[in-house]
């Protein structure tokens, strides 16, 4: 909890300065500040659901093959079993 206020902090104070340093402005600074990490939600949020969907698709067409319960992931020989997330780290 402490490292998600902190790295909010972060992202607020990096966000106004760099809009306030392009537009002399703090209110629209400030706005965007607070804008930016509501989109970030939404993009996340979308992020998580493609993983999702992505992991659903491979279970069907492993499960329709006869395999277990362990998924495989397309970008990488990483496999997880049906309750695990994924580590989403791909070189």
């Amino acid at each position: 909890m402490i490292n998600r206020m902190n790295l909010g902090t972060i992202h607020f104070a990096l966000a106004f300065g760099i809009m306030f340093a392009l537009t002399r402005d703090p209110w629209i600074s400030g706005l965007v500040s607070l804008i930016a990490p509501m989109i970030h939600a939404v993009a996340v949020l979308a992020h998580s659901a493609s993983w999702r969907r992505l992991f659903q698709q491979t279970a069907e067409r492993q499960n329709s093959a006869g395999h277990s319960d362990t998924l495989q992931c397309r970008f990488c020989t990483r496999s997880q079993e049906s309750g695990d997330r994924h580590p989403h780290m791909h070189a």
